[in-house]
């Protein structure tokens, strides 16, 4: 299952309408989370890593398996293949 999270922007300010129009824009159909308490940002910051793009796989035990500051498709999609081969 793909997961998107909006931190709120980063600068902060947006909003419902804006992650709707992004989206619409970019295409995507997975559900996206709204973050209001600043966890992501606890996270990124504990992990001191910068904020966007921010790719996380997290395997069937909980843990995470794949974790990168850079859109790298080829080494994610390996990831999640071998997660989910029998």
């Amino acid at each position: 299952m793909i997961i998107g999270v909006d931190p709120g922007g980063l600068f902060g300010g947006d909003d419902a309408t804006m992650l709707s129009r992004f989206a619409e824009q970019t295409g995507i159909t997975f559900p996206i989370g709204w973050d209001t308490d600043g966890t992501y940002r606890d996270f990124r910051v504990g992990a001191g890593i910068a904020p966007f793009p921010l790719d996380v796989v997290v395997g069937p035990d909980g843990r995470i398996a794949y974790l990168s500051r850079e859109y790298e498709p080829t080494e994610l999609k390996a990831v999640v293949e071998s997660l989910v081969s029998p």
